[in-house]
């Protein structure tokens, strides 16, 4: 289990995205936030601050170290939110 500091919003799927995860929609509808990548898959529910992670590679540690730091290192929710709806003005 990999707690932090912030409760899971879809808002950091984009995020996530950026940094080569994959998610699923069928999880995302059900309200389950999914990340998936070649090392681990990590899913907890929408609105928790923690994420089951199951490891895909031998070096377990070293991935689920990878993801606290990416998860550390992410902006919050409203910093995501500015950022999209910029990306939203310069497409347009």
């Amino acid at each position: 289990m990999l707690e932090f500091n912030f409760s899971l919003d879809f808002i950091y799927l984009s995020y996530f995205k950026d940094n080569n995860f994959k998610n699923n929609e069928k999880y995302a509808k059900s309200g389950i936030f999914f990340l998936e990548n070649e090392k681990l898959v990590a899913i907890g529910p929408v609105g928790r601050n923690q994420l089951q992670i199951k490891c895909k590679t031998a070096e377990c540690d070293k991935a689920v170290e990878e993801l606290e730091n990416l998860i550390r290192s992410c902006p919050n929710a409203e910093e995501l939110k500015l950022q999209q709806a910029n990306c939203k003005e310069v497409s347009v």
